[in-house]
């Protein structure tokens, strides 16, 4: 029997992937090492380097952010036949206000990495304001299908728009990918009122990568049960396609001891975070955390 338990009450939140009644996956989302990772962000371009044809962009944090031409919302837009051959100065001016999302976390002296080209992630799509292009999931390994989403995404997006179909996709059906492409396009909408009344850099989405890796993990257990200690977090993760058809069952935790605790995690855990960690063969692991790595 596979059991995902989810303690989303909590400051710290966790879930454990509970196999037979082995804790086979422990994830552990500790807010003060988030990572900024698909955050969207409007921001003020500082510097405009020429000769690197890239741009820094001020996005509230300690450290500047880069932002290299080619992935400049204007110049994907372009229609220009020689736009490769031309300065970052042709797309950007710097005091310049940007929506901006990060592609790579800041590490060491540099500061994060950004991208121009947003992604809006849903249950079914991935949506690209300024995209320019249909994709489908690896996943999906049949061509007719491939072919299939392909067409359709070329049929319901704008020219400047892009759209990546992901592997749930398969089991939506048009009406429910056509409503959720148009809750993504009013999203968009919403983050660029949001930017305008911002007057200095700001955030204007965080992602919440602890629901997503959570809804990868129901998505690889194929069946199973899911239990969660919040009722708005159960509401969201019964409107997943798999949880819909039935093979993973979502249900709430209502006692007032931690959902851990009664489902004897919190032991097993404790177990697995020691500095020395005892095997079933009678050997051992020691797990010690010097400057660069663990």
């Amino acid at each position: 029997m596979k059991k995902l338990i989810v303690n989303y009450a909590a400051r710290e939140k966790r879930y454990a992937l509970v196999i037979n009644n082995r804790v086979e996956k422990l994830v552990l989302d500790r807010p003060e090492y988030h990572s900024l990772v698909g955050n969207i962000y409007v921001g003020t371009v500082t510097k405009v380097l020429p000769g690197m044809n890239a741009v820094f962009v001020d996005i509230g944090e300690k450290k500047n952010a880069y932002l290299h031409r080619d992935l400049l919302a204007a110049y994907v837009l372009s229609n220009d036949s020689k736009k490769d051959q031309m300065s970052v100065t042709k797309f950007v001016h710097q005091g310049e206000k940007i929506i901006v999302q990060v592609n790579k976390d800041a590490t060491g002296t540099k500061g994060a990495r950004l991208t121009g080209i947003k992604e809006i992630q849903g249950n079914n799509l991935i949506y690209m304001p300024e995209g320019r292009y249909v994709a489908v999931s690896k996943k999906i390994s049949h061509e007719e299908e491939r072919a299939s989403l392909r067409h359709l995404g070329t049929r319901i997006k704008e020219e400047e728009e892009g759209i990546i179909f992901r592997t749930m996709s398969i089991s939506a059906s048009e009406k429910e990918l056509f409503e959720e492409l148009d809750e993504l396009r009013m999203k968009y909408k919403e983050m660029i009122r949001a930017a305008d009344s911002c007057k200095k850099p700001c955030m204007l989405f965080q992602k919440e990568t602890f629901v997503d890796m959570l809804t990868s993990t129901m998505e690889a257990m194929n069946y199973g049960e899911v239990i969660v200690d919040d009722l708005d977090l159960k509401q969201k993760l019964k409107s997943n396609a798999f949880v819909k058809n039935g093979s993973v069952k979502v249900s709430y935790f209502q006692q007032k001891e931690n959902i851990f605790s009664a489902n004897r995690v919190e032991h097993e855990m404790e177990k697995a975070l020691k500095r020395v960690v005892w095997l079933e063969n009678g050997s051992y692991l020691i797990f010690d955390e010097t400057e660069t790595l663990t």
